[in-house]
């Protein structure tokens, strides 16, 4: 299939003085989260017309006047809980999943199986269905949003978005504003270190460290990198304390310790062969 690039930039191959191989479509390695050429999660937040959404959260963050329905001009705050859903006598039923129970082991001993909170699924996958039947096509949806704080609900019809452009590949000039596809891009010392953890990121992220080994060879612990205080607790086999791997999030850095706050460089550790620096 031969592509044909519809912005000139792109139709001169111009290849500008220091922007490395990867800044170019040629050399796109198709990894759009956390994004290394663009993020299309950007397009994602503008799904529903006249509102923008937060993808990972579902928080409505800007409501334009001009073009949102007069029942989502308030909305801000309040967050997306269900998505074309209905409503019989009176009850909100049915509706496409867009949050999903996370489930594990609890602090019981033994431990028993519990619902450990919840999580929204992306997008991509969860309104791919929705944005291919009704995008772009003026038929509304029921969407359910509810305030995180007051619990109060509201029902309101919106529009969906088509995000591409008509017969073509080229992502809708509606859904994303100038910079946004890149304005979320990895920023290595900050928002990847905390985003991209279950041992899947660069090595210079490490998750699990200051290893050590009980006497009878089988593993002991370690501490969570994005643990600041490197907790440790009591080894009854050698009487010390040790380190030990925690992910809760009390105890472990957030996007906004390492982001808003003006001493976020010394948040975060050296690590030399597996252990902290001294």
């Amino acid at each position: 299939m031969k592509i044909e690039p519809k912005n000139l930039s792109a139709q001169l191959n111009y290849e500008a003085r220091g922007n490395p191989p990867g800044a170019h479509p040629a050399s796109a390695v198709g990894n759009f989260f956390p994004g290394l050429e663009f993020n299309f999660l950007s397009a994602w937040r503008r799904i529903f017309i006249g509102i923008e959404i937060n993808e990972s959260s579902g928080d409505v963050m800007a409501v334009d006047a001009d073009t949102a329905p007069a029942e989502a001009r308030k909305l801000v705050g309040f967050q997306l809980v269900g998505v074309d859903v209905q409503v019989v006598n009176g009850e909100v039923t049915g509706g496409i999943p867009i949050q999903a129970s996370v489930i594990g082991p609890n602090q019981d001993t033994p431990p028993k199986e519990a619902v450990l909170g919840q999580i929204y699924l992306e997008w991509g996958n969860a309104l791919a269905k929705l944005h291919q039947e009704k995008g772009g096509t003026g038929q509304p949806v029921l969407c359910l949003f509810q305030h995180p704080d007051t619990g109060e609900r509201r029902q309101v019809s919106l529009q969906v978005r088509k995000l591409f452009e008509p017969d073509s590949a080229l992502i809708a000039r509606t859904a994303v504003q100038p910079g946004e596809l890149t304005q979320s891009l990895c920023s290595p010392w900050q928002t990847d270190f905390v985003g991209c953890a279950c041992y899947y990121w660069a090595a210079n992220r490490p998750d699990y460290i200051n290893l050590w080994d009980k006497k009878d060879g089988s593993h002991g612990g370690g501490h969570n990198w994005l643990n600041p205080s490197r907790h440790s607790k009591l080894d009854p086999e050698s009487g010390e304390y040790k380190p030990f791997y925690t992910l809760e999030s009390a105890k472990t850095l957030k996007h906004e310790d390492i982001m808003r706050l003006q001493d976020w460089e010394t948040r975060l550790h050296f690590v030399i062969g597996g252990k902290d620096e001294e």
